[in-house]
C-alpha cells in the first residue's frame, strides 16, 4: 500500500507533526548522542584512578562533531543532555528550546 493509497486521515497527524518538526529544526536538535568516557589517571605505583567525562556527538555537514560536556562527578546525565542540546542549538544557529 502506497502513501497515496492510504485512507484519508490515516497518519495525517503524524506526517504534519514531522513536517512541523523539520521546519522548526527540532528534529535535528533531538538527534544527539550523549555518552560517558572513562580515562585512567596514573598517580603512581598502584594508585590508578578512573575519571569519567560526559561527551556529546552529532553530525553536522556530513562530519561528526564531538563536544566535551563535563565531569561525571559534577553533572548528571540529564544535565549533560540539556547542556548538549544548548550547545547544538547554538552550533546549528537554532533558537534555544525551553521545555
Amino acid at each position: 500500500m502506497d502513501i497515496e493509497d492510504a485512507p484519508p486521515g490515516k497518519g495525517d497527524k503524524a506526517r504534519s507533526k514531522a513536517a512541523q518538526l523539520r521546519a522548526s529544526g527540532q528534529s535535528r536538535l533531538e538527534d544527539i548522542s550523549v555518552f560517558r568516557i572513562e580515562k585512567i589517571v596514573r598517580k603512581g605505583r598502584g594508585k590508578d584512578r578512573f575519571n569519567g567525562y560526559w561527551y556529546a556527538a552529532w553530525v553536522k555537514s556530513g562530519r561528526s562533531r564531538n563536544v566535551y560536556l563535563g565531569n561525571c562527578d559534577k553533572i548528571s546525565m540529564e544535565e549533560a543532555l540539556e547542556k548538549a542540546k544548548r550547545i547544538k542549538a547554538a552550533d546549528l544557529k537554532l533558537e534555544e528550546v525551553t521545555a
